[in-house]
């Protein structure tokens, strides 16, 4: 897994979006100091008033913008121990997961950074028991 798996995407939270754009566009650069490459979008946002304004901070960020339909993809709002991210890796893979890890970035850093993390080893735990029911 790439050090910037293009599999994770943050997803700003709702109540960032409705705070207006400074506030956005401090969520889209704490993401970015975490370490995110990628923002997604939901069809709301996107075609909503903020939308480009997102994709237009984003961009100047370097960072990619995605648009996604929520319910195809895997949703992390919090950190989650070893016993469950195991779980929901091994529920995803059953399922025959092919979707993006999406985490709910707000204007914390720490937090941001944290549900990155969260996410990179959920996905090496993924690709794990992927590659050992293929082999």
């Amino acid at each position: 897994m790439a050090v910037d798996d293009r599999r994770i995407a943050c997803l700003l939270t709702a109540e960032a979006i409705k705070c207006g754009s400074a506030v956005t566009k401090a969520c889209l650069s704490v993401a970015a100091e975490a370490g995110f490459r990628v923002v997604a979008l939901n069809h709301s946002t996107a075609t909503g008033g903020i939308g480009p304004e997102i994709e237009a901070e984003a961009m100047r960020l370097g960072m990619q913008c995605i648009l996604v339909n929520d319910a195809a993809h895997c949703r992390l709002d919090s950190r989650l121990r070893d016993a469950e991210r195991w779980s929901l890796a091994q529920s995803l893979s059953r399922d025959g997961f092919d979707g993006f890890i999406l985490c709910e970035v707000c204007d914390n850093r720490t937090r941001a950074e944290s549900l990155l993390a969260t996410a990179r080893v959920l996905l090496r735990n993924l690709d794990q028991l992927d590659w050992e029911t293929y082999h």
